[in-house]
């Protein structure tokens, strides 16, 4: 069952004296998989710690922190995710940045359980909210259009203008500063939610929007 789970505590649970490198080498070897460095870089570049790779823990904000958290309980390919107030203290880039993964996961097809105490959070994201008081569930509703109704995030409205000026995907990562699979990623979930099929009716959504 461990191999199939993987779990974001709601505080980061991290060796601070330990580089990022290191941490990385640790969680891989837990689940017994090849480290490789360069390969390293590359996943570090998708959370946007390709630069932080030999800093300490201990000298990374609790942002960083948190996507490093996430990062390793991912490593291993889960099928289950099992998320612990994971918005708790996040700025509104890191929301939108964890929200954008979480919504990238479940199109891979893993199974989430998040725990939250704002429902504005799980709402946004879960197609099933339950409420638990002292360890039962007293109330729960289906939400079965909650992903597809969600609206964009900061980041894919900057990914759509970017689209509308004709740029092209590593035009895109370069100016953001993100990987081109991360692109690729954003840009597939801004066509399911806004029903496109080309990138010429993002372009023209974008200039007609308000």
């Amino acid at each position: 069952m461990r191999g199939i789970i993987g779990y974001l505590p709601d505080l980061p649970l991290l060796y601070e004296n330990l580089t990022v490198l290191d941490t990385l080498k640790i969680f891989a070897r837990a689940w017994s998989l090849k480290f490789d460095q360069t390969k390293a870089f590359e996943i570090l570049d998708g959370y946007g710690l390709r630069v932080f790779g030999h800093h300490r823990i201990k000298t990374l904000s609790r942002v960083q922190q948190q996507r490093l958290s996430l990062l390793c309980a991912l490593l291993h390919n889960p099928r289950v995710l099992l998320l612990d107030e994971p918005f708790t203290g996040l700025d509104v880039e890191a929301r939108d940045f964890l929200r954008e993964k979480i919504a990238a996961l479940e199109e891979a097809g893993k199974t989430m359980v998040i725990t939250s105490h704002d429902l504005r959070d799980v709402e946004k994201l879960c197609d099933t909210v339950a409420i638990i008081v002292e360890g039962k569930i007293v109330s729960q509703r289906k939400l079965s259009t909650a992903n597809e109704a969600s609206p964009l995030t900061r980041r894919e409205i900057e990914i759509l203008k970017l689209l509308a000026i004709s740029k092209s995907n590593p035009e895109i990562a370069e100016e953001l500063r993100i990987s081109e699979e991360t692109v690729k990623s954003h840009i597939k979930r801004i066509f399911r939610k806004l029903g496109f099929k080309s990138r010429t009716e993002a372009g023209t959504y974008f200039w007609q929007r308000d």
